[in-house]
């Protein structure tokens, strides 16, 4: 009986553990637009679901400058990340992320930010993905050498990237429009800017991203510099 009940488990699972996707354990230096690793699983192999989603925490450290004045910044983000499982050559995938972090040292302040960007990878190799999406952030960020004042704002993020092997060059940019706060706009049709660029290098073990962004409105430009590491030991 207990050789059946042996016999009998591998069948039991509900899918076969080389089919999981798992995340690993990303350990993120970032504060801005991350290439969420939900845009790096294409489909390899059709299984009895059409999609498949996680969640993932990762902390965030990073590296800020306002006006001259250089400092740290230290929080968590939280996300769901879906693709699609089925073959062919337009691969559906999206992210949905809360983000939260405070400057400290020689910067001063916070950043909430909730993004939901949706799009899909189109072809194979080269593959390109477009994802769009709305974001929400409630921020600021003070030095000694300047300021941006406490503002919500509201606007459309937009990412396109270019799978080429084991590199994936990626860009974006966002306008954004201020529903609160005393914070100066642009001489633009919207209030604020945050463009943001990046590589990431996908290999086992190691997997590396880096990336830097910079967000302009009327009374300065902040910038961020962002580093992810990925170690698959298995």
């Amino acid at each position: 009986m207990l050789l059946a009940l042996l016999l009998a488990l591998p069948a039991l699972a509900e899918e076969p553990p080389p089919e999981e996707e798992e995340d690993g354990g990303w350990i993120d230096l970032e504060a801005e637009a991350d290439f969420g690793s939900a845009l790096d699983a294409q489909p390899s192999e059709a299984t009895g679901r059409p999609l498949r989603g996680r969640f993932a925490f990762r902390p965030v450290l990073a590296v800020q400058e306002l006006s001259g004045t250089w400092g740290p910044s230290a929080g968590g983000s939280l996300s769901h990340q879906w693709w699609s499982l089925r073959p062919g050559r337009l691969a559906p995938v999206g992210e949905t992320r809360l983000r939260a972090t405070a400057s400290f040292g020689a910067m001063r302040g916070h950043d909430l930010a909730l993004e939901s960007t949706h799009g899909a990878w189109v072809g194979d190799s080269p593959a390109v993905a477009l994802l769009v999406g709305p974001e929400l952030r409630f921020d600021r960020l003070s030095s000694d050498s300047g300021e941006l004042p406490t503002a919500l704002t509201l606007g459309p993020q937009a990412r396109l990237a270019l799978r080429l092997g084991p590199l994936t060059p990626w860009t974006s940019v966002t306008p954004t429009w201020t529903l609160y706060g005393e914070r100066l706009d642009l001489d633009a049709p919207w209030h604020g800017l945050t463009m943001a660029a990046g590589l990431a290098w996908d290999a086992r073990p190691l997997s590396l991203r880096l990336s830097g962004s910079q967000h302009d409105s009327g009374e300065a430009t902040a910038r961020t510099l962002t580093l992810g590491l990925h170690l698959r030991l298995l």
